[in-house]
């Protein structure tokens, strides 16, 4: 999570998806799963390609979708 914050705080312009289970539940938690922005510039697909190496699906064409599984 530390670094998706980081990685957001240095590109406002991406945006973080995911869910959060309710603290009722044993099994509470909040997880991001994907980061994405709808334009990408040469200084973020430098940042992102590096830091989407272990995502489980990227696009970087035009757009930015990290997908973690």
């Amino acid at each position: 999570m530390w670094q998706i914050f980081r990685f957001l705080c240095t590109h406002p312009q991406v945006r973080a998806a995911g869910y959060v289970v309710n603290t009722d539940r044993e099994d509470y938690r909040t997880s991001i799963e994907s980061i994405y922005a709808e334009r990408v510039d040469a200084g973020l697909s430098t940042d992102a390609t590096a830091f989407c190496t272990e995502a489980d699906a990227v696009v970087l064409d035009g757009h930015l979708e990290c997908f973690w599984d």
